[in-house]
């Protein structure tokens, strides 16, 4: 009896807690809003999200509503609303679409423009459901230039040697520019999932802040993703950057096919740009070999703790630095490249001016961990950052100040 007792106790008191912190909408005074589960406190509330406990007292919060399923309401808006007006469907398009439910956005805006072909907001929120629903489709890395396993292994080079993509897909959304444009994929639920442990943070604690982010491209919100979270494997693994950014297109026409170049004169004894950093030659082009020779310039350092590339020091950077005249560069050209002719004239050949622009256009220092899979091969030691610190971004541009969400009135 006891133990029946017992039970009935601890039930009890698992029922009560259930029905004491449930999953909640926190709409606050302010215009924001939390969505987590709510206990109330004798001062107020206490709103366990995914990021932590967040406290409010009564006189901050305007109303606490249940979380509702958006399936189960956009069908009940659907029954309840006329197909044959116009208006009407296009607001429940936007509200579908402000749920995140692109499909049934774009049915009720295509319902929409068949009872009024010419109606201008329908037409234009069907635009923008149309560009998110192509963006969420997966795309196929561009076949030009992506080689294969089997013409690496005639060339001789092992594919294991090489970056595999999903890492390449980590260091083109680490090295992105406001000015790229790329094509990028989301993972499915990372941006609601990036936006959750937003909430009451930065942008995020003003009204209609999920409106204003989902509003931005893509690039925008890749850069903003990684500003805030990008020790977070989520967001980071949920950002597919499918094409590539200007720094390795630039990489690829102009900084590559010079020190290949250079390879063939005896700038690379035993396979080793200036005898210094391991390359690899490949008769065509392959995306796999292109980043790992990026990887192996950014990610060398010397005994001294010196760069082959220094974003902090551009100037300092071996990779001008061996390239140099004896007599013009800050230390001494390696042994091994005593007899064969330096990389530039000077510091005003056009070639060392197009490798320093090219580095200055690099993520700002210092040097970023891209929380890459990769092992080097060869006993290879990349230095590529990880230190306790997160690395400083440069802020990412925000639109004009009638676009941010503490500005937006509401529809």
């Amino acid at each position: 009896m006891r133990n029946k007792a017992l039970i009935s106790l601890l039930l009890c008191l698992l029922v009560a807690s259930v029905c004491a912190a449930q999953m909640k909408l926190v709409k606050l005074k302010s215009g924001g809003q939390v969505r987590g589960e709510v206990t109330e406190t004798d001062d107020g509330y206490r709103v366990q999200t995914s990021m932590g406990v967040l406290i409010y007292s009564k006189d901050q919060v305007l109303s606490i509503e249940d979380v509702q399923d958006p399936k189960a309401e956009y069908k009940q808006r659907l029954a309840e609303a006329d197909p044959k007006d116009a208006d009407a469907m296009t607001a429940l398009g936007e509200w579908a679409l402000e749920a995140k439910m692109l499909e049934e956005a774009k049915a009720a805006l295509e319902t929409a423009l068949k009872a009024k072909p010419d109606h201008v907001k329908a037409k234009l929120l069907l635009r923008q459901v149309t560009a998110r629903l192509a963006a969420k489709e997966p795309t196929t890395e561009p076949a030009e230039g992506s080689g294969s396993d089997e013409d690496l292994v005639r060339s001789k080079l092992d594919p294991k040697w090489l970056v595999p993509m999903e890492d390449i897909y980590r260091i083109r959304s680490f090295e992105l520019h406001e000015k790229d444009r790329v094509v990028i994929r989301f993972k499915d639920g990372v941006i609601d999932y990036f936006m959750r442990q937003m909430a009451g943070r930065d942008k995020f604690d003003q009204p209609h802040a999920d409106r204003w982010f989902l509003r931005q491209d893509n690039v925008f919100k890749a850069r903003y993703m990684l500003k805030w979270m990008e020790r977070d494997e989520t967001v980071r693994d949920g950002i597919i950057v499918r094409t590539d950014p200007r720094f390795m297109i630039d990489f690829r026409s102009s900084i590559w096919p010079m020190l290949s170049q250079y390879c063939t004169v005896g700038g690379c004894p035993d396979g080793k740009l200036f005898g210094k950093v391991r390359v690899f030659r490949f008769a065509g082009s392959n995306v796999r070999v292109d980043y790992t020779n990026f990887l192996m310039l950014v990610g060398y350092e010397d005994e001294k703790g010196r760069r082959m590339v220094d974003r902090d020091r551009v100037e300092d950077s071996l990779l001008l630095d061996y390239g140099l005249p004896e007599g013009q560069s800050r230390v001494p050209r390696p042994a091994a490249l005593k007899k064969v002719r330096p990389l530039y004239t000077g510091r005003n050949d056009p070639r060392y001016k197009r490798v320093e622009q090219w580095i200055r256009s690099l993520h700002p220092a210092p040097q970023p961990d891209y929380g890459l899979q990769y092992k080097p091969p060869f006993g290879i030691k990349l230095h590529l950052g990880g230190g306790p610190q997160l690395p400083p971004r440069e802020e990412p541009q925000l639109p004009p100040r009638e676009t941010q969400p503490a500005e937006e009135k509401p529809i």
